[in-house]
């Protein structure tokens, strides 16, 4: 990989001062959460990583994840639009959150380049 000059102070203030370029979305345990999967056939968990990659898949989302670190935060998704109206339809269609088992935040996230 091509090794980039560093960016000076004003490119960077540049990409913090830009518009909302995507957003970033943490899903937390909500009320109806149960640590560890549950029924083997067809757990919310396996529907929301199914659900989750397929918005990846389909473009709407640029990365997901786990998180790993044992706190209530449990997934974490960044939406590549500025439309939080689409963001959060994504969010509230997610099985785990139509469940309860997880809620969301949304946040804005200017100035960053995603694929």
């Amino acid at each position: 990989m091509e090794k980039k000059p560093p960016m000076d102070d004003d490119a960077i203030r540049g990409r913090l001062g830009a518009p909302v370029s995507c957003f970033l979305v943490i899903f937390r345990e909500g009320s109806c959460y149960l640590p560890g999967p549950g029924d083997p056939g067809e757990t919310p968990l396996s529907a929301h990583v199914r659900y989750q990659f397929l918005l990846m898949q389909e473009g709407a989302v640029s990365f997901c994840g786990p998180v790993t670190d044992n706190t209530d935060v449990k997934w974490v998704a960044v939406f590549p639009t500025a439309d939080k109206t689409r963001v959060t339809s994504f969010a509230d269609e997610d099985p785990d959150v139509r469940s309860g088992r997880l809620k969301y935040e949304i946040h804005p996230v200017a100035g960053i380049n995603l694929p």
